[in-house]
Order: structure tokens, then C-alpha cells, then sequence
């Protein structure tokens, strides 16, 4: 089952953690991206069994190693850093602890806003991605107005994307979040377009055909 499989790829990260930790006090320079790798999963697999304030210590423990590596590198692992955040962002959300959820997720954004400035053909997506779950989490904090803007944000890099491969259901997945914060605010008539832009989109009706 997939439980059981989880199950069994959490006991092998754990060893796997275990020996990494060794090594790493040994040599930090070279082994701590390593274990930073293997907890980042671990707070994954935590996660998928529904275990999430273990995973919350593992996204955490992540953070505090990668924070450290990008100081001396951050064109390396400040990638890797922004993705444990947006760990640790998903984990507090779960707890219920959705101001600290959104505070960790906005430092995903602040991360791959700066990585993007200077590749965006490598980064936009991924920034794209963490404006959405930023748009998405004010959302329901009751912070409208700011859910517009970020989703605003995203729709940009997404209109502007014109790589087939990178096209997919998130533009029309963008718009109707927005439709759905413009109607939180009155203002039904932006909210139609928004909706009728996004089943308008070759996303979206591509994703309609596939799935009658």
C-alpha cells in the first residue's frame, strides 16, 4: 500500500540521516548539503503520513543548514533553501499555525524573486509557483487585496511564459484564484473576465478534452 511504502521510505531515510549526521560532524563542508538533502525529504515523507510536527523539525533543521550554505554560496543552494522554506511553510499551515506559515512562504518569495531577477529563464517558474502558494495563503488569512497582488505577480511570468513545456494549468488555475479574491472584494464583474480568461486558456482546454 502506499502507506507501507512511505513507512519504508522513512525508516531508509532515517538510517540514511543517521550515517549522513556522522559523517557530517566529521567534514561539514562537504557532507552537511547532503544531510540538508536527505532531511528536506524526511520532512516530505513525515508530511505524506500526516505526521507534521515531525515534519516541521525536519523542514526546520533543513532551513538552519541550508541558511548557513547559501551565506557562503548562494548562487548554489539558495535554490535548495527556498524549497525547504516553502517546507516549512506547509507544515505550519497543516499545524494551524497559518501567520508563521505565511511568513516562512514569504521568504521563499524573497529568495526566488532575487534568484529570478538574475535567471529568469532557470527561476521565473519557481517563483511563479511560491507567488501562487503566497497568493493562496493570504487568501484565506482574509488578506484579499494582497492575495490580488501576488496572484497579479504570478499572472505576469505566466502569460509572459512561451515554452510549450512549461505550459500547463496554472495559468488558468491563476485566474480563478483571482476571480475568486475579486469576488471577496465586490467586484464581480473582474471576477467573470477572470473566469472566462481562464476557460478561454489552451491550458485549460486541453485539460477539459483530457478529462470529459
Amino acid at each position: 500500500s502506499e502507506l507501507g511504502r512511505q513507512e519504508q521510505a522513512l525508516q531508509a531515510l532515517q538510517r540514511t540521516i543517521s550515517i549522513r549526521e556522522a559523517f557530517a560532524e566529521k567534514d561539514p563542508d562537504r557532507f552537511n548539503p547532503d544531510l540538508a538533502e536527505s532531511l528536506h525529504d524526511m520532512g516530505y515523507t513525515l508530511g505524506k503520513l500526516g505526521r507534521h510536527e515531525e515534519a516541521l523539525q525536519a523542514y526546520q533543521r533543513a532551513v538552519s543548514i541550508r541558511e548557513e550554505l547559501a551565506e557562503n554560496d548562494p548562487v548554489g543552494f539558495n535554490p535548495y533553501l527556498a524549497k525547504s522554506f516553502h517546507g516549512v511553510g506547509f507544515s505550519l499551515g497543516e499545524l494551524g499555525r497559518d501567520e508563521e506559515s505565511l511568513q516562512a512562504i514569504q521568504k521563499a518569495v524573497s529568495i526566488r524573486e532575487a534568484l529570478a531577477e538574475e535567471d529568469p529563464d532557470r527561476f521565473n517558474q519557481d517563483f511563479a509557483n511560491s507567488l501562487n502558494r503566497m497568493g493562496g495563503k493570504l487568501s484565506s488569512l482574509g488578506r484579499p487585496e494582497e492575495a490580488l497582488e501576488a496572484y497579479r505577480k504570478e499572472l505576469y511570468i505566466r502569460e509572459a511564459e512561451t515554452d510549450p513545456n512549461r505550459i500547463n494549468s496554472a495559468l488558468p488555475n491563476c485566474l480563478r484564484s483571482m476571480s475568486v479574491d475579486l469576488s471577496k472584494l465586490g467586484r464581480h464583474e473582474e471576477a467573470s473576465e477572470a473566469r472566462m480568461r481562464a476557460d478561454l486558456t489552451p491550458a485549460f482546454r486541453d485539460l477539459f478534452s483530457e478529462h470529459p
